[in-house]
């Protein structure tokens, strides 16, 4: 590979701040100090970056809803504040976390969130779907319809049939399964041809 020069390197630069997209400008934060009150946004990408930042701007996080953050200016440095507290608190965000931020236009970013084991936070998208109700003996999650149902296979397709039905409420009675079933059979007859049914009476000795 080429050796690249000074010159090729301030080149790369200008192109990739004024001639990229802004959709394809990030930067990540790794999580120190007063993180929890507010949080510096990286000096080369507020002097590079083409966008206005100052004022209101929107994080959307993993799970998909977005949170007001207010852009200030703090000791000439460009820092989120007002509404990052809230961001920090229920994503339960910790010291060293890994936060990348890229920018997806309208004043807002997308925030992907790791956790110190390099990982991503895996509660990061189950945000707000927690409750009151949460505890150590049980979890909203596990109320979840994939976790509260049984599978219900046609054993003469299974590999084409498959469907599902909830437990509990509204789960049908083995009577109503069982008249189903007796249905389907008398509908199957009712196809059959006239000679079949014929042939079917005779070896019976009905006929």
């Amino acid at each position: 590979m080429a050796a690249t020069t000074q010159k090729c390197r301030v080149l790369e630069k200008n192109k990739y701040w004024k001639e990229f997209e802004s959709n394809r400008h990030q930067f990540f934060k790794i999580l120190v100090g007063d993180f929890r009150n507010h949080l510096r946004v990286p000096k080369k990408f507020t002097e590079n970056f083409r966008e206005k930042l100052l004022g209101t701007i929107h994080r959307r996080g993993p799970s998909g809803f977005m949170w007001t953050v207010e852009v200030k200016k703090m000791f000439n440095h460009v820092v989120f504040q007002n509404g990052w507290p809230t961001f920090v608190e229920e994503h339960r965000l910790e010291k060293a976390d890994l936060l990348v931020f890229r920018y997806i236009g309208n004043s807002a970013f997308n925030v992907v969130i790791f956790d110190s084991s390099g990982c991503v936070r895996e509660g990061s998208y189950f945000v707000r779907e927690h409750t009151n109700a949460c505890s150590n003996d049980g979890c909203v999650l596990d109320k979840e319809d994939g976790e509260d149902c049984e599978d219900i296979i046609d054993l003469e397709k299974p590999h084409i049939q498959k469907r599902k039905i909830k437990k509990g409420r509204g789960r049908p009675s083995s009577k109503a399964v069982d008249a189903d079933n007796r249905h389907q059979s008398k509908a199957r007859e009712d196809k059959q041809p006239r000679a079949q049914k014929l042939a079917n009476l005779l070896s019976r000795g009905k006929y």
